[in-house]
């Protein structure tokens, strides 16, 4: 082929003309470089089968500027076999392993270069002329894979005929499709597969020997006769539809093609079969379908339409032509209303229609104020999308319309009744804070009174138990107290996490501790179980994580009289920030699960199990309880980004469990508690503390006057924030401690007008509220206070309080006691069997029974008794008392009972 380009390429030189004219009608492609490499000519074939004309380039780049590769790989064509180098070289190569690259597609080509003389025989060009050999490379190989097929089919013929007949005898019988060998001459069944059985109902042994006749298998013999016509002058016969009946009677239909066949010299019909009642019925409801899409699309409430790309109405629905108050479509249509001036009511929202959907090709919920035919107005919502051809070309608009007048006008009551409920919502917190205010204040006075006298030694042991009883008391009223607003605040979303690194494990051990006694009394089994994966130290709000656990636990022993409660907790997968180098995960969950074997909830009190002021038919047997516990927990669960779920058998128990997210931390990360010390005296050398208490309730001023009197400071008292101010100027207290809430003024003023002189500045204002918002916090602190105390207060708060401000040393009551008790060591144990033995036999078995029964007010008065006779016994059991050493007094009174 170059061979005979090169001689007409040198014949027709003469005329470059005629020569170009006959290499452009030439189909393959021509290619000439100049002694250099650099491209001279490419004719059209050419260029299209590059992909390319004429580029910048030499021999050496050629390869690379027309992505040329040895064809099945990405290697670019080695020189030495590049046919237009060769022919450079005088050489007239062809090859046919080559490929262009052509829209990421690979062209195999078949090139032949040869060299073009002058007349002296110098090389001035170098041509090669090349063709798409696709075709052919696919027609070779398709040959060299017959070739290697007939070749193994011929080594192996005689082995395979033995397969292929167990293939095909297993493709018969495995087929889906119904088949059937039946001789031409008596219509007799000599073979048929399962498919076709199961098809008509027959086993295979009913159907063998027996004609289509005897089978009943034809619906009408007017049926049959019309097959057998039709197969008189042919061999075969395809996708012919018929009716048939199966062995029940039923009649159906079948897609049925024929062929004539020869088996050992008899002619014989082999049928496939399928039934087509199913498809039948499915064509049927598909037509059903779309005339009941018709009568949709007719009858719709909603409008529907098309509209061109200019805004014409191409189809609408009646529903339209209705919201848009004409009496037809073709109304509708025929008026073509504007939509710039005759339809929205504000021109800009069709703009801003074509915005969004030019933009993001579909819309939902786009809603508009339009005109109706009569000049009255609605509001419609409009769901649409538009719809390009396959070169997203846009062709027209369609959609919905909603007539939403109604629900916009609901919308604004809704609006009335969102703004009502803010307002009642904000007269609750008013209220609520007017509650906390009202409630907690006196608590404060109770608790705190209780505190100060249980610090005396005068009192006798009668007198201790009946404080201990109110202190204990108010306790348990501010406790539901607290419920009842931490409820509030959790429905005003002014509930927040308060996270902090503790011990988990210890967490654990503590609440075993503490239900342990009161489950043995009830001669429950208490179990508490974790695995490896639970982590031992995380950051989560700890209080709430126990308050949570103890309502579980307390619920899980109260509904149980038998078996047992158990409390599992296993550890989650942790997540790390892609960035970070730690070893810890930043989340990490945990999960717990409360189980018990009580009396369970039904299965139509579990939906409203965790609403608050709710109580099973069990709880409000027992008569306990406000209501609140799972709510609340529930609540603070949600806070740990976790949730609640219950599971439930009447009489069979009930199983809680909730997953939490925490942070990991390392033990170091830990805050030791320090023992608890009572305050008892100031160190001497220290400065005379003037403290100024203002409070408009006398009580509470008289608590603080009770508690810190006693210990040397200099105090004096004010009813109000107006007073606190004058007090101030002409006395320069060194700490305030001030209420928030008082008459003439309180102490929000108050507090700002003292920090505004410069005594002022150097004086300490710590703020005492009986409010449990935490956000009052921060108001209060920005007013210029220099700390935040809630009402009731612990006396340990108080003078914590002012060692922080002022650097107030103290004297603790028995601080080397207090040590021991902390560390859990004791160099002066007075609880022993000899100390026990030594007291009354009725006292200590009625001792032992009050412990047992975890009867606090009946082991205050008991440890109360053995004080007036051994002091220090009666320290040490109540101390054990306050950190659920109950094991060791009973171990003890046993030893005691053995001597």
């Amino acid at each position: 082929m170059a061979e005979q380009l090169q001689h007409s390429f040198t014949s027709l030189r003469s005329s470059e003309s005629r020569l170009k004219q006959f290499l452009n009608a030439i189909p393959l492609g021509i290619f000439i470089v100049d002694t250099q490499g650099k491209p001279y000519y490419i004719n059209p074939a050419g260029e299209q089968l590059l992909g390319q004309g004429i580029l910048e380039s030499d021999a050496e780049n050629l390869r690379n500027s027309y992505r040329i590769y040895l064809a099945g790989t990405e290697q670019i064509y080695p020189a030495e076999r590049d046919p237009i180098l060769n022919a450079l070289q005088g050489k007239s190569v062809t090859v046919d392993d080559l490929e262009v690259f052509l829209l990421n597609e690979a062209v195999p080509l078949e090139v032949s270069g040869t060299p073009i003389y002058d007349e002296q025989g110098n090389i001035i060009y170098g041509m090669c002329a090349f063709q798409n050999i696709t075709e052919r490379k696919l027609a070779e190989q398709l040959s060299r894979e017959y070739k290697q097929n007939l070749e193994a089919q011929v080594a192996k013929r005689t082995a395979e005929i033995a397969k292929a007949e167990e293939k095909f005898s297993k493709a018969f019988r495995l087929s889906p499709n119904a088949i059937t060998l039946t001789r031409i001459s008596d219509g007799c069944h000599i073979e048929v597969n399962e498919s076709f059985c199961q098809m008509i109902g027959y086993s295979h042994a009913e159907i063998i020997g027996k004609t289509a006749v005897e089978l009943n298998f034809w619906a009408t013999l007017a049926e049959r006769d019309r097959m057998i016509q039709m197969l008189k002058n042919k061999t075969a016969l395809h996708n012919y539809e018929l009716r048939f009946r199966n062995k029940s009677g039923t009649e159906r239909a079948a897609l049925l093609s024929i062929e004539t066949i020869d088996i050992d010299g008899e002619a014989c019909f082999l049928s496939i079969s399928s039934d087509i009642t199913d498809r039948q019925k499915a064509e049927t409801a598909l037509r059903e379908a779309e005339e009941k899409y018709r009568n949709i699309y007719e009858n719709a409430l909603n409008g529907i339409f098309q509209t061109a790309v200019d805004g014409k109405y191409i189809s609408a629905n009646p529903a339209l032509a209705t919201i848009y108050g004409y009496e037809s479509t073709a109304e509708l249509i025929a008026a073509q209303p504007n939509f710039q001036n005759q339809l929205y009511v504000n021109p800009k929202r069709h703009d801003e229609f074509l915005e969004l959907m030019n933009k993001y090709g579909i819309l939902s919920n786009f809603e508009s104020q339009i005109y109706r035919k009569d000049g009255s107005i609605v509001w419609i919502s409009e769901n649409a999308r538009a719809v390009g051809d396959r070169e997203n070309n846009l062709l027209y608009y369609e959609g919905f319309i909603k007539d939403i007048t109604a629900s916009k006008q609901a919308e604004i009551e809704m609006q009335r009744a969102k703004e009502a409920a803010e307002a009642a919502n904000k007269a609750k917190s008013i209220f609520l804070a007017n509650m906390s205010h009202e409630l907690r204040s006196p608590l404060n006075a109770v608790i705190g009174f209780a505190q100060v006298l249980i610090r005396s030694k005068t009192l006798s042991s009668e007198n201790q138990e009946n404080v201990a009883i109110i202190l204990r008391s108010g306790e348990h009223l501010l406790t539901l107290i607290n419920q009842v607003l931490d409820l509030s605040k959790i429905e005003a979303g002014r509930t927040t996490i308060n996270d902090k690194n503790f011990d988990l494990y210890r967490l654990l051990d503590d609440l075993e501790d503490m239900f342990a006694l009161k489950a043995e009394e009830k001669g429950l089994q208490l179990l508490f179980e974790r695995d490896g994966e639970v982590p031992h130290y995380i950051c989560t709000d700890e209080v709430k994580l126990r308050q949570v656990l103890i309502n579980l636990l307390n619920n899980a022993i109260k509904f149980t009289s038998s078996g047992k409660v158990s409390v599992q907790v296993r550890g989650g997968l942790g997540k790390k920030h892609n960035n970070s180098h730690s070893q810890v995960p930043d989340r990490y969950s945990v999960h717990f699960e409360v189980q018990d074997t009580g009396a369970g909830i039904a299965p139509d009190e579990i939906h409203q199990l965790f609403e608050a002021f709710v109580q099973t038919k069990t709880g409000k047997d027992s008569q306990e309880g406000t209501g609140l516990g799972l709510a609340i927990s529930r609540q603070f669960v949600q806070l740990m980004g976790g949730e609640i779920t219950v599971s439930s058998e009447v009489g069979k128990g009930a199983i809680f469990q909730f997953d939490i997210q925490v942070h990991l931390v390392e033990a170091a990360d830990i805050q030791s508690k320090k023992p608890q010390l009572r305050v008892i005296a100031l160190e001497p050398n220290q400065p005379c503390y003037r403290l100024l208490i203002v409070d408009d309730k006398p009580l509470n001023r008289l608590l603080l006057v009770k508690l810190l009197s006693p210990l040397g400071f200099e105090l004096r008292e004010a009813n109000n924030g107006q007073e606190a101010v004058d007090i101030c100027a002409e006395w320069e207290p060194h700490l305030i401690w001030m209420d928030m809430r008082m008459p003439v003024m309180d102490g929000y003023e108050a507090t700002k007008q003292i920090k505004t002189t410069t005594q002022g500045q150097a004086t300490a204002i710590i703020a005492l509220t009986a409010s449990v918002l935490e956000e009052e916090r921060a108001v209060i602190l920005s007013t210029g206070c220099d700390d935040f105390m809630r009402k009731p207060f612990r006396e340990e708060d108080i003078f914590a309080t002012m060692g922080k401000h002022l650097g107030v040393r103290y004297i603790y009551e028995d601080p080397t006691a207090a040590s021991v008790a902390a560390t859990g060591e004791s160099n002066h144990d007075f609880l022993t069997p000899g100390a026990i033995a030594s007291l009354a036999p009725d006292w200590v078995a009625a001792f032992k029974q009050t412990i047992l029964s975890v009867d606090m007010e009946a082991i205050a008065s008991s440890i109360a008794q053995i004080g007036t006779v051994n002091p220090e016994l009666a320290d040490t059991l109540l101390d054990c008392i306050d950190n659920f050493e109950y094991d060791r007094i009973l171990s003890v009174i046993a030893k005691s009972e053995e001597q």
